[in-house]
C-alpha cells in the first residue's frame, strides 16, 4: 500500500513518527499543552486561524484582535457562532492610537512604519492600540495558554507590551511569524529568540515554511513555536 500511494504522489506514516514542524496541534500534545482556557490571536485577520483554533480547542475562549474596520466586519462574521471575542485594536508596545492605511480583507496591513504607506486601494483610519499587558488588566485574563500573533513585522512589538505577562509565567506557548533573515516584513527568528530567551522561552519548532523569491533578493518565512521552559 505505501509503494502504491508513493507512486501517485502521497505518502502515509503513523503520526508518532512525524518530526517536529509538520503538525502544530499534535506536537502541542506532545508537549502536554492543550490551550483549553484562553487563546489569544493578534492579528486575526478575517478569522480563518480563529476558526480552526476554535475547531480544535472548543472549550477555549479565543481573543481575536484586528485593526482594520472593514476587516473587522468580516471576521466579526465569520466568527459568529464561535466562542470568540472579537476585538476592534491593533496590539502593540504603547497605548493609544495609529494611523493606518488599510486595505480591506488584506493580508497585508500593517503598523510598521515602512510598510504602513498609502496605496491606492487603502483607506486611512485611526485604529485602537492597546498592550497585552493592558487589554489582560482590563479585562482580568489571568493566563493565556496559547499566543499566535501575525501583525506584518510588528511581532516584536506585540512581545514589547507583554513584558508583566511573560514575566509573572503567565503564558504557555507563543506562535509567531517570522523569517529566517530580518526583512521589511518579517522580522527575524534570531531577534524573536534573543528576545524571548529572556523571559525563559526556547524555540521549539518551524512550521509552514515558505521560501518567496524576488528579482535581487528571497525570503524564507514561517511560523515558530516558541514554549515556556515552565510549561
Amino acid at each position: 500500500m505505501k509503494s502504491l500511494l508513493q507512486r501517485f504522489g502521497y505518502t502515509c506514516c503513523s503520526t508518532r513518527s512525524l518530526p517536529l514542524g509538520v503538525d502544530l496541534f499534535l506536537d502541542l500534545r506532545r508537549l502536554s499543552i492543550e490551550p483549553t482556557g484562553t487563546i489569544f490571536d493578534v492579528g486575526a485577520h478575517v478569522g480563518h486561524t480563529a476558526a480552526t483554533l476554535c475547531s480544535v480547542y472548543p472549550s477555549a475562549r479565543v481573543y481575536c484582535f484586528e485593526p482594520s474596520p472593514e476587516t473587522f466586519k468580516t471576521l466579526v462574521q465569520n466568527c459568529a457562532s464561535k466562542n470568540v471575542s472579537a476585538v476592534n485594536m491593533a496590539v502593540g508596545s504603547f497605548v493609544g492610537t495609529e494611523q493606518m492605511y488599510a486595505v480591506k480583507d488584506s493580508l497585508l496591513n500593517s503598523l510598521v512604519s515602512r510598510l504602513n504607506l498609502p496605496r491606492p486601494d487603502s483607506n486611512q483610519v485611526t485604529v485602537g492600540v492597546t498592550t497585552l499587558d493592558q487589554f489582560c488588566q482590563e479585562h482580568d485574563v489571568r493566563h493565556i495558554d496559547f499566543l499566535k500573533t501575525d501583525t506584518e513585522g510588528y511581532e516584536l512589538e506585540v512581545l514589547k507590551g507583554a513584558t508583566r505577562l511573560l514575566t509573572e509565567k503567565r503564558i504557555n506557548a507563543i506562535y509567531v511569524e517570522c523569517a529566517v533573515a530580518r526583512c521589511d516584513r518579517h522580522v527575524s527568528a534570531t531577534d524573536l529568540l534573543e528576545f524571548l530567551k529572556a523571559y525563559g522561552f526556547r524555540l521549539y519548532g518551524l512550521y509552514e515554511q515558505t521560501h518567496y523569491f524576488e528579482p535581487h533578493d528571497d525570503h524564507l518565512w514561517c511560523n515558530a513555536l516558541f514554549v515556556a521552559e515552565t510549561v
